[in-house]
């Protein structure tokens, strides 16, 4: 392709151009839309894989890349990389999925001790310092017999050994643990470290196994 074919765009444009799909040769698009009196600009990238469906794929927002020279050099750089993925046979959408997917794989998964930790720092400032204190006291005392454990291998015996010293003694510290335990496990589930239903939910699972408080 032709430089003409190819940069049709301009860092005044990004700011300038109205709603629609606005190219740039080579597949790039500025895509500006508008909602709600909002104006929303992002860089999209649009192909057909052989014998596929027309696909967009994003590549990020003005504002994310930058409306300036540099913004707009990154948004052709992104665009050619996956232009190259096209020349190689492989879906650039596919190809990026599995980047983060191999990412996300190399990261450690974490003991449960090590997340509630993190739990409780991503508390900061909407908790007080008493109740984040209170709430590491009980993983402390109570929960020993997964704090070493990688959460993705906490299951519901493991909740169950954590629980049942206390269950009728302390019910009432006994069900703060659950919940807690059960709080630090759905994290784990949006951290992606773990899959499936929670061990520690009381509803329709620990409430077949235990006596009601």
């Amino acid at each position: 392709m032709n430089a003409r074919a190819m940069f049709k765009l301009s860092v005044a444009d990004l700011s300038r151009l109205g709603p629609g799909f606005h190219s740039d040769g080579g597949g790039l698009y500025l895509q500006i839309a508008e909602q709600k009196k909002k104006v929303g600009r992002r860089w999209v990238f649009r192909f057909q894989p052989s014998g596929g469906r027309q696909r967009d794929m994003r590549l990020g927002s003005v504002d994310q890349l930058g409306a300036s020279a540099s913004g707009l050099s990154l948004a052709r750089e992104l665009a050619q990389n996956a232009r190259q993925c096209l020349a190689r046979g492989v879906d650039p959408i596919d190809e990026r999925k599995a980047k983060v997917a191999a990412k996300a794989a190399a990261i450690p998964v974490p003991t449960f001790k090590a997340l509630a930790a993190e739990y409780l720092a991503a508390r900061d400032g909407s908790w007080t310092p008493k109740v984040v204190a209170h709430w590491a006291m009980t993983f402390r005392q109570y929960c020993e017999p997964i704090n070493s454990l990688r959460v993705d291998l906490v299951d519901t015996d493991h909740v169950l050994k954590c629980l049942h010293p206390i269950w009728k003694e302390k019910t009432e510290t006994a069900r703060r643990v659950q919940n807690r335990i059960e709080r630090v496990l759905s994290f784990a589930t949006v951290r992606k470290f773990r899959q499936g239903d929670n061990p520690a939910r009381w509803v329709d699972h620990l409430d077949h196994l235990l006596a009601e408080p």
